[in-house]
């Protein structure tokens, strides 16, 4: 008898001496692997269009009321130090050309524009510069162009809930180029330095498949700054409509819209008196 209790205990010592000592020392699975790092530096390049019922640039309809569309073509290199980008964008425009507008009625608008942004947790921030160029442009009296560059900053805020803020400043130094105007006119009142102001505020539905859908909304002041800004046709018309411009935006009315219906039986330029011109805009995107 005590032989075959001795054999079971043997038995058992020489099972348990095979089996693992603890789970510790069993095998386990390597975990995945994490997935690389980005690169440091990677090129990407957007493309896009858009088609609107009608294009308005601060508040202002440059499609004459009707519907345009456009393309962009964006290349971006991300760095370290944040993305630096380039691109060129085409949109159709339409600018009153008839008498007593004074617009050079070009056939396009083309937009030239590179710069860096970079973001820091729900904070972005996006410097650069912008060029507008208008091909096909004619005589109006004093000038063949208005093109014009802008440089800008762009701030903002990312809530995470699809809704998200932000605040953009733009400068030029000589608005649609009207220094050459004056030159041409023989005024000696220096350039139309302005700056844009503005306040954005935008929401980002949830994604529905593939499809985005996001409503914006943005209200600006454009601060124009001369000793003569030229507007064209009747003074006295003219400057109604400036001082009753922010009651048309609110009305959601723009500026152009009022100036199609305003016909001016005379043209003439007018200097304004003083040294600034305000004009608040309100514009939803």
């Amino acid at each position: 008898m005590k032989k075959i209790v001795l054999s079971v205990v043997a038995a058992l010592a020489v099972a348990a001496s095979a089996a693992p000592a603890s789970a510790a020392d069993a095998a386990v699975k390597a975990p995945k692997a994490a997935p690389p790092p980005p690169p440091p530096y990677m090129l990407d390049i957007a493309v896009g269009g858009v088609v609107m019922s009608d294009y308005l640039f601060r508040g202002i309809s440059q499609s004459n009321k009707a519907p345009s569309g456009g393309a962009y073509f964006e290349p971006d290199l991300t760095t370290p130090i944040g993305v630096f980008y380039v691109g060129i964008a085409g949109l159709a425009i339409s600018w009153p050309s008839g008498p007593g507008f004074g617009f050079t009625d070009p056939s396009a608008e083309i937009d030239f524009y590179g710069g860096w942004r970079n973001s820091w947790g729900p904070f972005s921030l996006d410097l650069g510069i912008v060029e507008y160029y208008y091909p096909g442009e004619s005589f109006n009296g004093a000038t063949y162009t208005s093109d014009f560059y802008e440089i800008y900053g762009k701030v903002a805020y990312d809530f995470g809930n699809g809704f998200s803020i932000g605040g953009n400043v733009f400068y030029t130094p000589d608005l649609l180029h009207y220094s050459e105007t004056f030159a041409g006119l023989g005024l000696t009142v220096g350039k139309p330095d302005a700056v844009y102001y503005s306040g954005v505020a935008s929401y980002a539905f949830p994604k529905w498949g593939d499809i985005e859908t996001k409503i914006a909304g943005e209200y600006g002041y454009w601060d124009i700054s001369t000793s003569g800004f030229v507007l064209a046709g009747d003074c006295q018309s003219e400057l109604q409509l400036l001082e009753r411009r922010h009651r048309f935006h609110l009305q959601g009315l723009d500026a152009r819209s009022a100036l199609s219906r305003h016909r001016p039986e005379r043209s003439e330029l007018c200097q304004l008196p003083g040294g600034r011109l305000g004009e608040p805009v309100e514009q939803l995107v």
